[in-house]
């Protein structure tokens, strides 16, 4: 039993750090497209709150993709 805690715990952080890596590497690209830092926080806490819209983000293979996406989260018209 203590064994398997152990497992479960070593296996929540690993998931962990791999959150704060992905959510790091979409903060990184963020500030390397010029958002402000108050676009940024709001873009990342709807990130949290729609994982979804992180993941299409992600998919995203230009810059200026990237913009166009996040000028529609922000104007409301995505809701992913």
């Amino acid at each position: 039993m203590e064994r398997s805690n152990e497992n479960i715990a070593q296996l929540v952080q690993s998931m962990t750090k791999e959150i704060e890596s992905e959510s790091q590497k979409i903060v990184d690209q963020l500030e390397r497209m010029g958002l402000p830092f108050h676009d940024r926080i709001e873009l990342m806490k709807k990130f949290l709150n729609k994982p979804n819209s992180a993941e299409i983000f992600k998919t995203l293979s230009n810059d200026q993709d990237k913009m166009e996406f996040i000028m529609s989260i922000v104007r409301g018209g995505f809701h992913g």
